[in-house]
């Protein structure tokens, strides 16, 4: 096994690593790695100050790797002076382990999953160092979302469906929320609508009977569609 030996050289900021036997190749080395990552990598202090950073997070940023060492992370990344409530870095210090997080940034309006990896390395002055990889999981959450939503909606008229209302039931029906009111309907006609103009008209009257009923409603009431019409 190769000595470990203090990496110099990233603006007085020194690492500790058994990547190369030379100070300069073992930084271009670490680089390139990063750089290699899909995702937003950074090395981070414990007091959030940046060690190293790839190339999405330079590309992001509009700032070349050299100005990035050594700025404070919550205001490269996220604009502001200190860290911002459920910092994963935070967490991390806290609980001494590995934290892994999804975190909503309004700035960016995406959903991310933030990623803190505790290591061996050490900055100069004795700071442990991080790794903090941040992927963009927006598209993975608007998707299960969605799957969530067409679980428990009816797909034609955006109602709650006849498997969310069983649920729902279940847990109002308890002393606490008695009395509870039901109103059940149905669409008179609509075989015979479906028979002389087409479901495509069917689907429509439903449409509308389902936008009336929101409309007369309050919100927090529960509007379902039970069966056919």
């Amino acid at each position: 096994m190769a000595e470990k030996r203090p990496i110099s050289g990233i603006n007085e900021i020194d690492i500790y690593s058994d990547l190369n036997d030379s100070d300069i190749n073992a930084i271009s080395a670490l680089q390139k790695v990063l750089d290699s990552f899909p995702d937003y990598v950074l090395l981070i202090d414990e007091h959030h100050h940046i060690v190293m950073a790839n190339d999405k997070i330079c590309i992001n940023t509009g700032k070349e790797p050299k100005n990035l060492t050594g700025k404070y992370c919550p205001q490269i990344i996220h604009g502001m002076n200190s860290p911002f409530p459920g910092c994963p870095l935070e967490d991390s210090l806290k609980q001494g382990c590995s934290v892994e997080k999804e975190i909503f940034d309004p700035a960016y309006k995406k959903w991310f999953l933030s990623c803190i990896y505790t290591t061996e390395l050490r900055t100069k002055k004795n700071l442990r160092i991080y790794l903090h990889i941040i992927k963009d999981i927006t598209e993975k959450k608007i998707s299960q979302e969605r799957i969530k939503y067409l679980s428990f909606h009816d797909k034609l008229t955006g109602l709650y469906n006849r498997a969310f209302f069983e649920e729902e039931l279940i847990r109002l029906d308890v002393k606490r929320q008695l009395p509870l009111s039901l109103v059940i309907g149905d669409v008179n006609g609509l075989k015979l609508i479906n028979d002389a103009f087409g479901h495509e008209k069917g689907d429509e009257l439903l449409k509308k009977i389902s936008k009336i009923l929101k409309d007369c409603f309050r919100a927090e009431d529960i509007i379902a569609r039970w069966g056919g019409d």
